[in-house]
């Protein structure tokens, strides 16, 4: 009996070891081969896949090469992959995907997109057919709409329906199709990858916030006045380690304080530095004012704590650089993080890694501002207005600067023409998240 007992333990042994030994392999195996970086389905917005990309794509020129990528995928069994080849002679390749006649009256879009090298790529679009005719469509080029996107990235792209152009007579009631687009550079033959395409429901209140960045003295100076004309608030994206320096243009710890608690302005994140230049970990020799990138968030993000500003668990990435290295960590610091994207955002769902923004420059004028903001009182979108220093006479060829009186015309449209709320950026998040 006692051998057959130590018999029956020794299988088991073996079996818990022979199990374990499966679940660490697999283990191995799957964060030395990722084949998903996972996605996250965007919540109460009523959020329908379009396609998941692994089937039911048209080759729609007969150049180039379309195919299902299963390695390179972020949700489901593949991705959708196009690449230009120089073998047809030709740089442009399309798929097509057909369905029945759809209404997209009150909803926006949502995919992944990664490429090979984005320099090679001339124009990237995507196209929505309407009434079975290719003559009336809406269409978008996605390359110039991203700031400086990284090669063989993921990329979560949120569309609002003011992102896309009219071509003729088209109809968001009546979309039956819709094709991806690549035109390369002559002599290359990129690739790209599509993934999880969605659409959902974006019928909330229309809004525009106006931020600033940086946390310069003439936001409180000549910025503040304006908004209090008004009645209406902002949100400041300040560097913790240029406050206190009004040598150098930047507020005192005062004035941020009064900003938030006096006039109710959000305080969210921001800082000086190129974010990929900073190194993950300290080498010997390193000067004594060098800081990786862990420790530089973990400063920021201590300074809002300290003082608790409404806003504290935002961040604004400075210079718009970024790749998935330094979102990884952000993301350790702050929910939400705004890069320099040129899109509307949608109501209904955000990225929070990727909040859509307009960068408001010198050379921006008051018809595109008008012209976001009216899109978005139709299409129930969230504008936001990045800018930077406020002055009464901007310096020709000073791309930070803008008007206090370019400030003022941004607002009284909003408010008195297009009638649309101007709300700090951490509070038109509680519209997405409001339960946070």
């Amino acid at each position: 009996m006692k051998k057959k007992a130590m018999l029956v333990k020794t299988s088991i042994f073996l079996a818990i070891v022979f199990i374990g030994t499966i679940l660490i392999s697999n283990m191995l195996i799957a964060d030395a081969f990722p084949l998903s970086n996972g996605v996250i389905m965007p919540q109460n917005c009523d959020y329908e896949e379009i396609s998941q990309m692994e089937h039911g794509w048209e080759d729609y020129y007969h150049t180039g090469r379309i195919f299902y990528d299963d390695y390179q995928k972020i949700d489901g069994n593949a991705s959708l992959a196009l690449q230009t080849d120089l073998k047809d002679g030709k740089n442009i390749v399309a798929a097509k995907h057909s369905f029945p006649s759809t209404s997209f009256e009150s909803r926006a879009f949502r995919f992944f997109v990664r490429v090979s090298d984005w320099r090679q790529v001339e124009l990237f679009s995507v196209l929505m057919n309407s009434n079975g005719n290719w003559h009336d469509m809406y269409a978008v080029d996605i390359k110039p709409l991203f700031n400086i996107p990284n090669n063989n990235e993921w990329l979560e792209v949120v569309l609002s329906r003011s992102d896309l152009y009219e071509v003729r007579n088209p109809m968001w009631s009546d979309i039956d199709s819709i094709m991806f687009r690549l035109i390369s550079t002559p002599g290359t033959e990129p690739t790209v990858w599509i993934d999880s395409f969605g659409s959902f429901e974006s019928i909330k209140e229309p809004l525009v916030s106006i931020v600033f960045d940086d946390g310069m003295a003439v936001t409180y100076e000549n910025a503040l006045p304006v908004f209090e004309e008004f009645g209406v608030r902002s949100t400041c994206f300040v560097i913790p380690d240029l406050i206190g320096h009004p040598e150098d243009g930047f507020m005192t710890q005062e004035q941020v304080d009064k900003l938030s608690r006096y006039y109710g302005w959000g305080i969210g994140g921001h800082d000086w530095t190129v974010l990929t230049d900073l190194p993950i970990e300290s080498k010997d020799g390193d000067p004594a004012w060098t800081r990786t990138l862990d420790e530089t968030l973990s400063r920021i993000r201590q300074y809002l704590d300290e003082h608790n500003y409404p806003g504290k668990d935002c961040f604004a990435i400075p210079y718009g650089k970024y790749n998935q290295r330094v979102i990884d960590n952000l993301c350790k610091y702050f929910t939400y993080i705004r890069p320099h994207n040129l899109l509307t955002q949608p109501t209904g769902y955000v990225c929070q890694n990727e909040i859509n923004s307009h960068l408001v420059a010198s050379t921006t004028n008051m018809e595109d501002i008008q012209y976001w903001i009216d899109n978005a009182k139709k299409n129930n979108d969230w504008v936001i207005l990045v800018m930077h220093r406020i002055v009464d006479n901007p310096r020709e060829g000073v791309y930070t600067e803008s008007s206090t009186e370019f400030l003022r015309q941004i607002i009284d449209y909003s408010l008195n023409i297009a009638e649309v709320n101007v709300v700090p950026f951490h509070e038109a998040l509680e519209q997405y998240y409001p339960e946070n």
